[in-house]
């Protein structure tokens, strides 16, 4: 990939990239009526109902305190177009669902999400858990729409909801400009994709001084304790036990084996799953006999998690299922709420009498790749 002058700046002297390139988008539109056609275009390919004049503004505020990044108005006012822009940034907790009752006010709108390819599945699985979530849930109708770079969905039969890629917006309104013979504008895009191709690809995210000097040390160490107190709950409610085996360590992780109602099962804060494959820092893994995938075990949780809408991935040593951690509340109710979630899992696992008999033998060194084993104390 080669860096374009824009994201060259940008990576030497910004740190919130996503306002940048939010501000970026929309000097593009302002410039451009063929690059506002194309935008309207890819928003109505999606199931969206958009007038043709809308006009564009950002970081545009609403009764509800919320400020999205990008909003398209009517001629009346009324935002009927709102784009969130993501590179890596976590969500806040206005979002989506703020974004999305402003537009069911209107009983219309479409709220799109900008973000990079490598972050379309996680992001749109956790937007959507947020909606389901939500008290009363609101209601969302997946849109099939043949693309691989986006996913749509309709929100309460108004309003059209969706995660799409940087890359493939910009591609279309780079071809749309290049064909009215724009060539400014066809340049401003090029730029703009500099910036999300280097964002989309980056193998190191930039250190930033809130993080040195916060509090990211710390909370390793918090999930990594969270771990053993679960752990500890776990066998002193007769879930778990962990009789001769031991905790491991790896690059990026830390866990402690178990027999999960006697199946064999690891703990763990993973900071590789976490963002990567769900939106939480504990993760738990079911295994079978020997340690090793089991066909009948994965089916079961995956099945089960699914009716719950919960998540269950099939890894190369078991199955893993997200734990998740409720935001805002003391210690003690996260690890309520994380030993309710591994009780279900258990519950789970009884009702199907999955229990292997698995041998005492505990993993060796070299079960998890690198790891780094220690006596268990519990």
């Amino acid at each position: 990939m080669t860096a374009t002058l824009f994201s060259h700046l940008a990576e030497r002297f910004v740190v919130q990239r996503e306002n940048l390139a939010t501000e970026g988008l929309a000097f593009i539109l302002a410039g451009s009526s063929a690059a506002r056609m194309a935008l309207l275009e890819h928003a109505r390919s999606l199931g969206a109902e958009l007038p043709q004049d809308l006009s564009f503004r950002t970081q545009a505020g609403g009764a509800d305190g919320a400020i999205p990044d990008l909003v398209g108005e009517d001629g009346a006012g009324r935002q009927l177009l709102i784009f969130e822009a993501k590179f890596w940034a976590g969500l806040t907790e206005a979002q989506p669902v703020s974004y999305l009752r402003r537009l069911l006010g209107e009983r219309q709108g479409t709220l799109l999400f900008l973000a990079p390819a490598l972050r379309l599945d996680t992001l749109w699985r956790e937007l959507t858990r947020r909606c389901s979530a939500e008290e009363p849930p609101l209601t969302l109708e997946e849109l099939t729409v043949g693309a691989q770079e986006q996913r749509v969905a309709r929100v309460n039969g108004d309003v059209v909801f969706g995660v799409i890629t940087w890359r493939s917006l910009l591609a279309r309104l780079s071809m749309a400009v290049e064909a009215a013979g724009e060539a400014r504008v066809v340049s401003d895009i090029a730029q703009l994709e500099g910036l999300c191709q280097r964002e989309d690809a980056e193998a190191f995210l930039p250190v930033t001084s809130t993080e040195l000097t916060g509090a990211s040390g710390r909370r390793v160490m918090d999930f990594s304790n969270l771990v053993d107190d679960l752990t500890s709950r776990l066998v002193d409610a007769e879930l778990a036990d962990v009789k001769g085996l031991r905790a491991a360590a790896g690059k990026g992780w830390y866990g402690k084996y178990m027999r999960l109602t006697g199946v064999p099962s690891l703990l763990q804060f993973n900071a590789d799953y976490w963002g990567g494959r769900a939106y939480t820092p504990l993760w738990l893994r079911v295994s079978g006999r020997n340690w090793k995938p089991d066909e009948a075990i994965a089916a079961l949780l995956q099945s089960k998690a699914q009716a719950e809408g919960m998540l269950a991935f099939a890894g190369p040593q078991g199955t893993e299922i997200p734990i998740r951690i409720p935001a805002g509340v003391e210690r003690d109710e996260v690890l309520a709420a994380a030993v309710t979630q591994v009780r279900q899992v258990a519950g789970w696992l009884l009702d199907a009498d999955l229990a292997t008999g698995v041998e005492d033998t505990p993993p060796s060194g070299d079960f998890e790749g690198d790891a780094i084993e220690k006596d268990v104390s519990v």
